[in-house]
């Protein structure tokens, strides 16, 4: 800003200056400026077998950031000479986002190649963003090369990894693989290690395998809270019918913390069976499981749910008005339409949303003529 109103106006021709900006770019993007630049805009001009022979060439380039730009064009064109330079920028980079960079490349290529060098960064100490970045290029490469075990076995391996991110990383990793994988996160479902069953857990609900349904709902017993959530949240993905009783149990008897996690899931399988269960949820004193409850009879959308949603609507608690209103959008029933239009005056609020916005989602979803003239006689007074 200083710069711009002229407080020093021979600051940004000093050479010293100059000098400065180079070594801060350097330091925060891990290239000199300009230099990519070059590049893109030199193979833009030539074009066609010109603009991949100068991109080749720039492989051999005296400036390792020149290396680097050539070796990322050509992975967008999925041409694998560019892996032994991808390979030298995650393995010896400072910078943490070209480390990222150059692992994303590598996954898009899927070059078997990279998996030993992608291990080794995802199972050692290097920073965690790099080690997740690693997990998930080894699942795409697990996903295009003949031999995928080997990957999939080092991904199983990040399953128990101490950091959320890469264990998040290598579970949707493995769960995008599917089926196939679906033995080895059935193994790592009985591991000693609860951060490692918490994430087979998660993977499998990726996996789309009714194989995993049985184990998954044993695993609702688990003794980690964090592995029945995982478990809960995996059946609803993949919304089988069989989960709805052993995730009704969980609603009666869990941690607190697992209950709106079967609720929700409950919600995504959609059985009327469980309309019951979450309707009694809406009056236990967890706004949290209220709220929860709220949304999935709203994706289940029985009219059964009406009277007790429009009670819910009432709630002292926001974030369940708000749950309410948007479930009563879902269900579309006009008898919905004075109720939620008193609360388009509603101010409450919280970091998921407004009430009141909700509100008028849903009357305009129900999208009657007294639906919609309740949200037109509201419309001059709603504060922007």
């Amino acid at each position: 800003a200083h710069l711009q109103t002229g407080i020093y106006p021979t600051l940004s021709h000093n050479k010293n200056w100059t000098h400065m900006r180079r070594r801060r770019s350097l330091r925060i993007t891990g290239r000199e400026p300009g230099l990519g630049d070059m590049l893109h805009r030199r193979s833009a001009r030539l074009g066609g077998d010109a603009a991949l022979l100068h991109t080749l060439e720039m492989l051999s380039h005296e400036n390792p950031q020149v290396r680097y730009r050539a070796a990322f064009t050509l992975a967008e064109m999925d041409d694998r000479r560019a892996v032994d330079i991808l390979l030298d920028l995650l393995l010896s980079a400072e910078n943490t986002a070209q480390r990222q960079r150059a692992a994303r490349a590598l996954g898009r290529l899927g070059d078997a190649s990279a998996v030993q060098p992608l291990a080794l960064v995802m199972l050692g100490e290097e920073p965690w963003p790099v080690r997740g970045t690693a997990a998930e290029a080894l699942g795409r490469i697990a996903a295009r090369v003949d031999d995928k075990w080997p990957p999939v076995e080092l991904l199983a391996a990040a399953l128990g990894d101490e950091t959320h991110y890469v264990r998040m990383k290598a579970a949707y990793a493995l769960g995008a693989i599917g089926e196939q994988v679906t033995g080895l996160l059935l193994e790592s479902l009985v591991h000693e290690n609860p951060l490692r069953r918490e994430a087979a857990a998660r993977a499998l609900g990726r996996t789309g395998s009714q194989r995993a349904v049985e184990p998954l709902i044993h695993a609702l017993n688990d003794p980690d809270p964090w592995v029945q959530r995982a478990a809960a949240d995996a059946l609803g993905a993949l919304r089988e019918e069989e989960a709805v009783g052993p995730l009704l149990a969980v609603l009666d008897d869990a941690h607190p913390s697992v209950k709106p996690g079967a609720a929700a899931a409950l919600g995504r399988i959609g059985s009327p069976r469980a309309l019951r269960g979450l309707i009694a949820a809406l009056g236990e004193p967890n706004p949290w499981l209220r709220r929860a409850a709220a949304l999935a009879l709203g994706r289940i959308g029985e009219r059964a749910a009406l009277g007790p949603l429009l009670n819910a609507l009432e709630d002292e608690q926001a974030i369940v008005r708000q749950a309410a209103a948007q479930a009563l959008g879902m269900l579309g029933d006009p008898a919905a339409v004075p109720h939620l239009a008193a609360r388009l005056e509603d101010r409450g609020e919280h970091r998921l949303g407004r009430v009141r916005d909700a509100a008028a989602e849903a009357l305009a979803r129900i999208g009657t003529p007294e639906a919609l003239a309740a949200l037109a006689a509201h419309e001059p007074h709603r504060e922007h």
